[in-house]
């Protein structure tokens, strides 16, 4: 399927600073922009761009968008590659869809937008376009095979969590790699001799808050309680546990204190969560 979508790409807001400026040699930029897209491709796109400027009136320039929005009633989102110049106040640009970036009803889409304008805050555009159906449903069937592997992966996750609150030492080592790797903010080390030991000294027990994941890798934001003498609490704080399976088995967990560290330790991000 060929097609053509025009639309008018607005700047909402945007920045540009120095990050290398030699004596003699070109100035080096980075920017970040946020448009708005009206017409036939409807949408907003977030652009990171770099720039080399050789005068003050001259650069070439590199960027990677990412568009979210629609096209006629396809829903999704994509990449676009950003490759010009900049000369006397005229940007000229070709913005290719980078392959396989394609999300939602976008799977499979390829496309290519060429700019050349003096306009700075808003500008004409039309962005000729085609679908590769084979690949979308290539796409999708992969897609729908994470998510499976993924729900697979939360299920063991969540039944290692369980044993581990109930203090089900067997089940547990049955479900656990004779590797495991075990990390906390007071080191890390290997094995089930150190899985048993760390569950008697702390009498944890974890609430699952939120799960995040990609294949190979899950995040679980946790209410943690510790029980002290006599099984009282003996304290409580949010945690969270990068945690990743391999064969039905926990091969590793890793305790952080906050969200944020998890997610960038196992890679992930919010839009990432599954629960």
């Amino acid at each position: 399927m060929d097609g053509q979508a025009t639309s008018i790409i607005k700047i909402k807001r945007g920045s540009e600073i120095p990050y290398s400026d030699l004596k003699g040699g070109p100035k080096l930029t980075k920017g970040h922009f946020e448009m708005s897209y009206e017409g036939d491709l409807q949408g907003e796109g977030i652009l990171e761009e770099l720039k080399c400027y050789f005068t003050e009136t001259s650069a070439t320039v590199y960027g990677l968008e990412r568009f979210t929005g629609s096209i006629g009633n396809r829903i999704g989102s994509f990449v676009l590659e950003h490759d010009g110049t900049f000369e006397d106040g005229v940007l000229t640009s070709t913005q290719k869809v980078i392959p396989q970036s394609g999300t939602g009803d976008l799977k499979g889409i390829d496309g290519v937008i060429n700019v050349e304008s003096s306009e700075s805050d808003a500008f004409s555009v039309t962005f000729n376009y085609s679908f590769d159906e084979e690949m979308a449903i290539f796409l999708r069937e992969k897609e729908e095979e994470e998510d499976k592997y993924i729900e697979e992966e939360i299920n063991v996750a969540d039944k290692w969590i369980d044993l581990c609150n109930e203090q089900d030492v067997d089940a547990l080592l049955e479900m656990t790699s004779p590797t495991i790797e075990i990390s906390g903010p007071r080191g890390s080390g290997y094995g089930k001799v150190l899985l048993v030991e760390w569950l008697e000294r702390t009498g944890l027990n974890l609430e699952t808050l939120s799960i995040y994941g990609r294949k190979g890798s899950l995040v679980y934001e946790q209410l943690a309680t510790w029980k002290g003498q006599e099984g009282r609490s003996a304290g409580e704080a949010n945690v969270a546990s990068v945690i990743k399976v391999k064969d039905g088995r926990v091969v590793y967990i890793s305790r952080f204190d906050d969200l944020e560290k998890a997610l960038k330790a196992a890679g992930l991000q919010e839009t990432d969560k599954v629960l």
